[in-house]
């Protein structure tokens, strides 16, 4: 396969994940299954949302291997924090799966380096100038989504909503249709 199908499946596979998660937000808000739960209801919910982030560390893991933020060290640096973050926040959806615990460090910890590193990952890919046109803003269109409705009302004690959830899969999108539509001068996969 080469390094376009390759891209674009990984396109697809963020389009499908950000598309799984706007189900289990809209799922989640409406049935009242915020973590703590119990019932199938909700662990069928929490499996849409473990499926969700495992796309989202796809699509991050196939952004480091194009290299869009650059050879730099920053650039490395930052997908890498971002690729961690969810890697996080996808063993912690693992771990509460099986242990029904969503006390574990790991997702505020994952969300603190999730968070920086999409806002460290959006400046390296816009200052690497590997992707063209609106492509190269589609890591930042995210961090700022996340940083300006999500991250900072957390820290300013605003819970998110069913709405701002929803559209922070909508964001994924952008992502996931700039991986779809990128260019063959864009990405320096390897075999």
């Amino acid at each position: 396969m080469n390094n376009i199908t390759r891209i674009r499946n990984a396109g697809l596979v963020c389009i499908i994940a950000a598309l799984v998660w706007i189900v289990a937000i809209n799922i989640e808000y409406p049935f009242n299954l915020q973590p703590p739960g119990n019932g199938a209801l909700y662990f069928l919910d929490q499996f849409l949302f473990l499926i969700a982030i495992a796309g989202y560390v796809a699509t991050i893991g196939t952004l480091i291997q194009m290299r869009v933020a650059g050879d730099g060290w920053f650039g490395r640096i930052a997908l890498g924090l971002f690729g961690l973050g969810w890697s996080l926040l996808l063993l912690g959806q693992i771990l509460d799966l099986i242990l029904n615990n969503h006390d574990l460090i790991l997702f505020p910890l994952g969300g603190v380096m999730a968070s920086l590193g999409s806002l460290l990952s959006g400046i390296a890919i816009v200052t690497a100038k590997r992707w063209q046109g609106w492509q190269r803003w589609s890591v930042m269109i995210y961090a700022v989504y996340y940083w300006a409705a999500l991250f900072l009302p957390l820290v300013f004690g605003q819970e998110p909503n069913q709405i701002t959830e929803t559209f922070w899969g909508l964001a994924w999108m952008v992502i996931g249709y700039a991986l779809f539509t990128a260019t063959s001068k864009s990405e320096p996969m390897t075999e």
